[in-house]
Protein backbone atom coordinates (compact mmCIF):
# COMPACT_ATOMS: atom_id res chain seq x y z
CA UNK A 1 0.00 0.00 0.00
CA UNK A 2 1.33 3.44 -0.94
CA UNK A 3 2.13 5.86 1.87
CA UNK A 4 -0.60 8.29 0.78
CA UNK A 5 -3.17 5.46 0.64
CA UNK A 6 -2.20 4.22 4.09
CA UNK A 7 -2.39 7.78 5.46
CA UNK A 8 -5.81 8.45 3.94
CA UNK A 9 -7.09 5.17 5.38
CA UNK A 10 -5.78 6.00 8.85
CA UNK A 11 -7.00 9.60 8.84
CA UNK A 12 -10.54 8.57 7.83
CA UNK A 13 -11.77 8.01 11.40
CA UNK A 14 -10.38 11.31 12.76
CA UNK A 15 -12.00 13.08 9.80
CA UNK A 16 -15.36 11.48 10.54
CA UNK A 17 -15.03 12.40 14.21
CA UNK A 18 -14.20 16.00 13.34
CA UNK A 19 -17.11 16.24 10.92
CA UNK A 20 -19.49 14.85 13.54
CA UNK A 21 -18.25 17.30 16.19
CA UNK A 22 -18.54 20.28 13.86
CA UNK A 23 -22.01 19.15 12.75
CA UNK A 24 -23.08 18.97 16.40
CA UNK A 25 -21.76 22.50 16.92
CA UNK A 26 -23.71 23.77 13.89
CA UNK A 27 -26.92 22.11 15.09
CA UNK A 28 -26.47 23.41 18.63
CA UNK A 29 -25.94 26.94 17.36
CA UNK A 30 -29.01 26.74 15.16
CA UNK A 31 -31.10 25.32 18.00
CA UNK A 32 -30.03 28.19 20.23
CA UNK A 33 -30.86 30.70 17.52
CA UNK A 34 -34.36 29.27 17.06
CA UNK A 35 -34.95 29.08 20.81
CA UNK A 36 -34.02 32.75 21.20
CA UNK A 37 -36.35 33.69 18.34
CA UNK A 38 -39.20 31.50 19.63
CA UNK A 39 -39.18 32.53 23.31
CA UNK A 40 -40.88 35.96 22.99
CA UNK A 41 -43.44 34.56 20.54
CA UNK A 42 -44.29 31.38 22.38
CA UNK A 43 -46.77 32.88 24.82
CA UNK A 44 -49.21 33.91 22.09
CA UNK A 45 -48.64 30.77 20.03
CA UNK A 46 -49.42 28.26 22.76
CA UNK A 47 -52.95 27.02 23.33
CA UNK A 48 -52.68 26.82 27.11
CA UNK A 49 -55.86 24.82 27.59
CA UNK A 50 -54.40 21.97 25.53
CA UNK A 51 -51.24 21.70 27.66
CA UNK A 52 -51.17 19.28 30.56
CA UNK A 53 -51.29 21.08 33.90
CA UNK A 54 -47.94 19.70 35.03
CA UNK A 55 -46.29 20.91 31.78
CA UNK A 56 -47.50 24.53 31.98
CA UNK A 57 -44.77 25.67 34.45
CA UNK A 58 -42.07 24.52 32.00
CA UNK A 59 -43.52 26.62 29.19
CA UNK A 60 -44.09 29.59 31.46
CA UNK A 61 -40.56 29.49 32.79
CA UNK A 62 -39.16 29.38 29.27
CA UNK A 63 -41.24 32.38 28.21
CA UNK A 64 -40.06 34.39 31.25
CA UNK A 65 -36.35 33.97 30.43
CA UNK A 66 -36.19 37.47 28.95
CA UNK A 67 -32.72 38.28 30.28
CA UNK A 68 -31.04 35.11 29.06
CA UNK A 69 -27.90 35.91 27.04
CA UNK A 70 -26.98 33.57 24.18
CA UNK A 71 -23.38 34.80 23.90
CA UNK A 72 -21.88 32.58 26.63
CA UNK A 73 -23.21 29.54 24.77
CA UNK A 74 -22.04 30.80 21.37
CA UNK A 75 -18.59 31.58 22.76
CA UNK A 76 -18.42 28.13 24.34
CA UNK A 77 -19.35 26.51 21.04
CA UNK A 78 -16.56 28.43 19.34
CA UNK A 79 -14.04 27.19 21.92
CA UNK A 80 -15.24 23.61 21.35
CA UNK A 81 -14.93 24.22 17.61
CA UNK A 82 -11.30 25.21 18.06
CA UNK A 83 -10.63 22.22 20.33
CA UNK A 84 -11.95 19.80 17.70
CA UNK A 85 -9.73 21.44 15.10
CA UNK A 86 -6.60 21.29 17.25
CA UNK A 87 -7.22 17.65 18.12
CA UNK A 88 -7.61 16.75 14.45
CA UNK A 89 -4.36 18.47 13.47
CA UNK A 90 -2.48 16.54 16.15
CA UNK A 91 -3.93 13.25 14.92
CA UNK A 92 -3.17 14.15 11.32
CA UNK A 93 0.52 14.61 12.10
CA UNK A 94 0.70 11.43 14.15
CA UNK A 95 -1.05 9.34 11.48
CA UNK A 96 1.25 10.77 8.84
CA UNK A 97 4.37 9.68 10.72
CA UNK A 98 2.84 6.23 11.16
CA UNK A 99 2.23 6.10 7.40
CA UNK A 100 5.87 6.97 6.74
CA UNK A 101 6.89 4.25 9.20
CA UNK A 102 4.74 1.71 7.34
CA UNK A 103 5.80 2.81 3.87
CA UNK A 104 9.58 2.84 4.33
CA UNK A 105 11.35 -0.52 4.27
CA UNK A 106 14.50 0.76 5.98
CA UNK A 107 15.18 3.66 8.29
CA UNK A 108 17.52 5.05 5.60
CA UNK A 109 14.45 5.57 3.38
CA UNK A 110 12.91 7.97 5.90
CA UNK A 111 13.54 11.65 5.09
CA UNK A 112 16.36 13.09 7.20
CA UNK A 113 14.02 15.84 8.45
CA UNK A 114 11.72 13.30 10.06
CA UNK A 115 14.59 11.31 11.57
CA UNK A 116 16.06 14.44 13.18
CA UNK A 117 12.66 15.50 14.50
CA UNK A 118 12.08 11.98 15.83
CA UNK A 119 15.15 12.29 18.08
CA UNK A 120 14.59 15.93 18.98
CA UNK A 121 10.87 15.64 19.80
CA UNK A 122 11.39 12.44 21.79
CA UNK A 123 13.88 14.43 23.86
CA UNK A 124 11.34 17.23 24.31
CA UNK A 125 8.80 14.72 25.60
CA UNK A 126 11.39 13.36 28.04
CA UNK A 127 11.66 16.82 29.56
CA UNK A 128 8.12 16.33 30.87
CA UNK A 129 9.16 13.45 33.12
CA UNK A 130 9.45 15.87 36.06
CA UNK A 131 5.75 16.31 36.65
CA UNK A 132 4.66 18.70 33.91
CA UNK A 133 0.91 18.83 33.37
CA UNK A 134 0.09 17.09 30.10
CA UNK A 135 -3.07 16.31 28.16
CA UNK A 136 -1.79 12.79 27.55
CA UNK A 137 0.47 10.27 29.25
CA UNK A 138 3.67 8.97 27.66
CA UNK A 139 5.32 5.59 28.07
CA UNK A 140 8.90 6.82 28.46
CA UNK A 141 10.41 3.34 28.41
CA UNK A 142 8.60 2.45 25.16
CA UNK A 143 9.77 5.72 23.61
CA UNK A 144 13.38 4.91 24.50
CA UNK A 145 13.11 1.40 23.06
CA UNK A 146 11.60 2.73 19.84
CA UNK A 147 14.31 5.36 19.47
CA UNK A 148 16.91 2.60 19.77
CA UNK A 149 15.46 0.81 16.74
CA UNK A 150 16.23 3.74 14.43
CA UNK A 151 19.88 2.91 13.84
CA UNK A 152 21.38 3.00 10.34
CA UNK A 153 20.08 0.42 7.84
CA UNK A 154 17.54 -0.93 10.31
CA UNK A 155 14.56 -2.59 8.64
CA UNK A 156 12.62 -3.00 11.89
CA UNK A 157 12.39 0.54 13.18
CA UNK A 158 9.64 2.40 15.02
CA UNK A 159 9.23 6.17 14.83
CA UNK A 160 7.81 7.85 17.92
CA UNK A 161 4.78 9.24 16.11
CA UNK A 162 3.12 10.36 19.36
CA UNK A 163 5.92 12.87 19.89
CA UNK A 164 5.42 14.73 16.61
CA UNK A 165 2.34 16.61 17.80
CA UNK A 166 3.91 17.49 21.15
CA UNK A 167 3.31 21.11 22.26
CA UNK A 168 3.31 22.92 18.91
CA UNK A 169 1.72 25.97 20.54
CA UNK A 170 -1.76 27.30 19.98
CA UNK A 171 -2.84 26.46 16.44
CA UNK A 172 -2.29 29.76 14.61
CA UNK A 173 -1.62 29.57 10.88
CA UNK A 174 2.11 30.03 11.49
CA UNK A 175 2.21 27.36 14.21
CA UNK A 176 0.36 25.00 11.87
CA UNK A 177 3.08 25.58 9.29
CA UNK A 178 5.75 24.86 11.92
CA UNK A 179 4.03 21.68 13.05
CA UNK A 180 3.86 20.35 9.50
CA UNK A 181 7.50 21.23 8.90
CA UNK A 182 8.29 18.58 11.52
CA UNK A 183 7.22 16.02 8.94
CA UNK A 184 8.74 17.81 5.98
CA UNK A 185 5.50 19.33 4.70
CA UNK A 186 5.31 22.89 3.40
CA UNK A 187 1.90 24.54 3.19
CA UNK A 188 0.85 26.19 -0.05
CA UNK A 189 -1.93 28.46 1.19
CA UNK A 190 -2.97 29.27 -2.38
CA UNK A 191 -4.07 25.65 -2.76
CA UNK A 192 -6.70 26.34 -0.11
CA UNK A 193 -7.37 29.81 -1.50
CA UNK A 194 -8.29 28.34 -4.87
CA UNK A 195 -10.95 26.08 -3.35
CA UNK A 196 -14.40 27.31 -4.38
CA UNK A 197 -16.18 26.28 -1.18
CA UNK A 198 -13.61 28.10 0.96
CA UNK A 199 -13.98 31.15 -1.27
CA UNK A 200 -17.74 30.99 -0.82
CA UNK A 201 -17.57 30.76 2.97
CA UNK A 202 -15.07 33.61 3.23
CA UNK A 203 -16.84 35.72 0.62
CA UNK A 204 -13.83 36.38 -1.62
CA UNK A 205 -13.21 35.59 -5.28
CA UNK A 206 -9.48 35.89 -5.88
CA UNK A 207 -7.22 33.01 -4.82
CA UNK A 208 -4.59 35.16 -3.11
CA UNK A 209 -7.23 37.16 -1.25
CA UNK A 210 -8.86 33.91 -0.13
CA UNK A 211 -5.59 32.41 1.12
CA UNK A 212 -4.93 35.54 3.19
CA UNK A 213 -8.50 35.59 4.49
CA UNK A 214 -8.23 31.93 5.48
CA UNK A 215 -5.06 32.50 7.49
CA UNK A 216 -6.65 35.54 9.14
CA UNK A 217 -9.76 33.52 10.01
CA UNK A 218 -7.72 30.74 11.63
CA UNK A 219 -5.73 33.30 13.62
CA UNK A 220 -8.92 35.09 14.67
CA UNK A 221 -10.38 31.80 15.90
CA UNK A 222 -7.28 31.34 18.06
CA UNK A 223 -7.56 34.91 19.37
CA UNK A 224 -11.22 34.48 20.31
CA UNK A 225 -10.53 31.10 21.88
CA UNK A 226 -7.76 32.54 24.05
CA UNK A 227 -9.81 35.52 25.21
CA UNK A 228 -12.92 33.46 25.97
CA UNK A 229 -10.95 30.72 27.76
CA UNK A 230 -8.91 33.08 29.91
CA UNK A 231 -11.30 35.97 30.57
CA UNK A 232 -14.85 34.73 29.96
CA UNK A 233 -15.42 37.69 27.61
CA UNK A 234 -18.99 37.71 26.24
CA UNK A 235 -18.86 40.29 23.46
CA UNK A 236 -16.66 38.55 20.88
CA UNK A 237 -19.09 36.34 18.98
CA UNK A 238 -21.66 38.44 17.17
CA UNK A 239 -24.23 35.83 16.18
CA UNK A 240 -24.92 32.21 15.38
CA UNK A 241 -23.80 32.73 11.78
CA UNK A 242 -20.22 33.27 12.97
CA UNK A 243 -20.15 29.93 14.77
CA UNK A 244 -21.78 28.27 11.79
CA UNK A 245 -19.21 29.82 9.42
CA UNK A 246 -16.27 28.53 11.45
CA UNK A 247 -17.72 25.02 11.66
CA UNK A 248 -18.18 24.88 7.88
CA UNK A 249 -14.77 26.45 7.19
CA UNK A 250 -12.87 24.03 9.41
CA UNK A 251 -14.64 21.01 7.96
CA UNK A 252 -13.62 21.90 4.40
CA UNK A 253 -10.16 23.19 5.32
CA UNK A 254 -9.23 20.02 7.22
CA UNK A 255 -10.46 17.80 4.37
CA UNK A 256 -8.35 19.69 1.82
CA UNK A 257 -5.42 19.75 4.25
CA UNK A 258 -5.46 15.96 4.65
CA UNK A 259 -5.39 15.55 0.88
CA UNK A 260 -2.57 18.10 0.51
CA UNK A 261 -0.47 16.48 3.24
CA UNK A 262 -0.91 13.00 1.79
CA UNK A 263 0.19 14.04 -1.69
CA UNK A 264 3.17 16.02 -0.38
CA UNK A 265 4.55 13.18 1.74
CA UNK A 266 4.20 10.80 -1.23
CA UNK A 267 6.40 13.13 -3.31
CA UNK A 268 8.92 13.60 -0.49
CA UNK A 269 9.35 9.90 0.21
CA UNK A 270 9.65 9.21 -3.50
CA UNK A 271 12.86 11.24 -3.52
CA UNK A 272 14.55 8.95 -1.01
Amino acid sequence: MRISEYFQKEIADPKRELEAQLRDIELSARFLSKAVALRPRLGRLVHWESIEVHERPLVSEFVRLRDANSRPVLNSLLVVCYGAYEKFIGELVQRLVEAVNQGCKRVDDVPATILRENVYLTGKVYQTVKGQKLLREYDYVALAKALGTCENESSEFVLNSVCFSFQPGIMTSSNLEGLLRRVGIGLNWDRFGSHNEIKGILGVKRTRDCSKALQSSLDELVRVRNIVSHTGELNLVRDVEEVDRYAKLLRIFCTVLASHVGSQIEKNIGKH
